[in-house]
């Protein structure tokens, strides 16, 4: 049944849900300059955009032209070294990492030697095997995509330069004609042009892309997606309306760091076969860009982080208050307007349309409560847990009072935010069950060593406000129960380690949500049922009147509480999935983790407790370990990074 997921809504009805598309500007081409430096034609169109409109942001080039850009800039062999490197001691600390070489019996996707990718990259390195950056860039990016994990991933300076995307075909959308025969792929421009615009003409199904099948074609392209599953990633390839408000139209539009060709070709059923030019769009300065080494200069010259991020500040900071304009602009709760403008009228709504909550028309009985993502923030008062928390309350009281008796918890496209998020929602559901999930970290000697120190010294005060910044953070004892509910007495209790396959993980724990030293780490997000909200109403809903809806797209904190909804008898359908594909749709597809660690983190700590909390001796004998290596050379791993929060490793859901 999961293929009912595109084909739920009929044609007729989708006047209702397609948003009006915003227009492209037109694209800078590469024909009228085949004999010049592709980036100093790219640098020129930007001056004279700027020249035109001084408050333009973005510029939109043809794909083709950008990619010969990025291929025209050469690679600095020691700096491509120095970044990998610095990449290899941080491997340890992704925990699916020794899982990801042989993976275990029912995953769906090729295994893959993280490590030994990396140190291949290093010897093609070595043996000058690359012909410019770009190259080197893309097939590093690619390997730890290959990975499949929404928290572990590298955004590299070159590679976030420019985002290409099939900007004049538009998102494709999956529908079916009549709600029950299997769906058809449409250009979802052709579907709101005769839909809602009201032109005459019939839209034709895509038959092929690029010459292949359209389905074939698909389910390839899918697996440059971030999600674990082939069924999620194929539905990610999609428009959905949940994502739109997110701003993502689907994976065939768009994927970061994907070069999709200078050209896509569409065939249709009715015999038409079209080439579409795919452009690529930058927000990036150019100025003093003339070619590729300057180019190099501009965007990839190897510095420290900090001076990486000083030099991106001053690129940008002509342009600083065109930024902040643009975001008064798109702020989303002015009075009378919907945050949701394609959902119906909402009985609840968070002010960034993150969650909402809706009566069924037609039902007396039934409830929606949508939460298309768990980032309780907007762009002009930055995080807003507790009004997030707010809504969900205002909600189910409303739900209550109105005497709704089925709840439909809609998480569609989301994949994930803030963890302690999908803790609220589930205790405001539960409000007398304690959350029984666990989970584990690898257990390394690197972990062990920045734990062991960091308690220590939060313990006898020893490590000053540095260290002391680090109480309620991963690190800190404190913040964890055992399977029993019961705190961690100490680091070693924490630690284990405990053997899982034959791999070294940490013992199960849980997170202490009535620890004030967690709630203060993260901003005093004070979790619903805890400390001074432990008063909470009864519940609305029993485990059998609820549902949960997803597309498969839900993964980090929207996994979380999934996890926790169904080991507490809450049942899940599941709507989207590969066509021809007969088997169960997983409904977490995207990743599993609950929590990540950025690389400037633990490159923070590390140096933390080498540098500051190791005595000389120590230090000496740490020079060659893991650990030392990142305090000593964590920098070379995040030089290269780009305009995204840096890469990160998850820490696995428990068992």
């Amino acid at each position: 049944m999961g293929w009912l997921h595109h084909g739920i809504v009929a044609m007729a009805a989708l006047s209702s849900i397609i948003p009006q598309t915003l227009a492209l500007p037109s694209p800078i081409s590469s024909n009228a300059n085949q004999r010049r430096e592709p980036c100093a034609v790219i640098a020129q169109a930007q001056e004279e955009q700027r020249k035109k409109d001084s408050f333009a942001l973005k510029l939109f080039v043809e794909a083709g032209l950008a990619h010969a850009c990025l291929m025209s800039v050469p690679i600095k062999k020691q700096h491509a070294l120095k970044l990998v490197n610095g990449l290899l001691p941080f491997l340890e600390w992704q925990s699916t990492i020794d899982y990801l070489k042989d993976p275990p019996k029912g995953y769906q996707l090729p295994g893959v030697d993280v490590e030994g990718g990396l140190k291949k990259i290093r010897d093609k390195v070595n043996r000058d095997e690359y012909p410019n950056e770009y190259t080197f860039q893309k097939e590093l990016t690619e390997l730890i995509a290959s990975a499949h994990d929404g928290h572990f991933y590298v955004d590299l300076d070159l590679m976030s330069v420019f985002k290409f995307g099939r900007t004049e075909i538009g998102p494709l959308v999956s529908v079916s004609q009549d709600g029950v025969k299997l769906p058809e792929i449409f250009v979802f421009k052709d579907l709101n042009a005769t839909v809602k615009e009201g032109a005459k003409w019939t839209p034709s199904p895509v038959k092929q892309i690029d010459g292949e099948d359209v389905i074939d074609w698909l389910q390839k392209w899918s697996y440059n997606g971030g999600q674990r599953d082939p069924d999620s990633m194929y539905s990610g390839l999609f428009y959905s309306i949940p994502k739109a408000e997110q701003d993502w139209y689907g994976n065939f539009y768009s994927v970061t760091g994907v070069y999709p060709g200078a050209n896509t070709t569409l065939t249709f059923e009715n015999g038409t076969t079209r080439a579409f030019t795919n452009h690529a769009r930058t927000e990036e300065v150019f100025d003093g860009v003339v070619d590729g080494k300057s180019f190099y200069r501009q965007f990839c010259n190897y510095d420290s982080a900090d001076e990486r991020r000083k030099r991106r500040d001053n690129r940008r900071s002509a342009i600083t208050t065109v930024s902040q304009r643009e975001v008064h602009f798109e702020k989303r709760d002015e009075p009378g307007k919907s945050p949701r403008p394609h959902f119906p009228k909402a009985v609840e709504e968070f002010q960034s349309g993150a969650v909402a909550g809706y009566f069924v028309a037609g039902r007396n009985d039934a409830a929606v409560l949508s939460i298309n993502s768990f980032v309780a923030e907007d762009k002009i008062s930055g995080l807003q847990f507790q009004k997030f928390s707010a809504v969900v309350s205002r909600f189910l009281a409303a739900c209550g009072k109105a005497g709704k008796s089925k709840l439909i918890i809609d998480v569609t496209g989301n994949g994930g935010g803030t963890v302690f998020l999908g803790y609220d929602v589930f205790k405001q559901l539960f409000p007398k069950t304690e959350p029984n999930d666990a989970f584990n970290l690898r257990a390394t000697d690197q972990l062990n060593f920045v734990g062991t120190k960091v308690n220590k010294a939060l313990l006898d005060g020893s490590g000053g406000k540095e260290v002391e910044a680090l109480r309620g953070s991963e690190f800190d004892v404190s913040v964890y129960l055992d399977t029993h509910g019961r705190p961690r007495k100490n680091w070693e209790e924490f630690f284990g380690p405990d053997e899982v396959s034959g791999f070294k993980f940490t013992n199960l724990s849980t997170w202490n949500l009535g620890s004030k030293a967690l709630a203060g780490s993260t901003g005093e997000l004070t979790v619903a049922g805890y400390l001074n909200r432990a008063n909470l109403p009864p519940p609305v809903f029993q485990p059998a009147q609820m549902v949960l809806l997803t597309d498969g797209a839900c993964g980090s904190t929207c996994a979380l509480m999934a996890n926790l909804l169904r080991r507490n008898g809450v049942k899940s359908v599941v709507i989207g999935g590969r066509p021809r594909h007969a088997g169960r749709v997983e409904a977490v597809g995207g990743v599993k983790g609950t929590q990540i660690l950025r690389l400037d983190q633990i490159r923070s700590v590390a140096i933390q407790t080498v540098d500051e909390l190791s005595d000389n001796t120590e230090q000496e004998r740490l020079a060659k370990t893991p650990i030392g290596e990142v305090a000593r050379n964590g920098d070379d791993a995040l030089s290269h990074q780009g305009g995204r929060s840096q890469p990160s490793q998850r820490r696995p859901s428990g068992r």
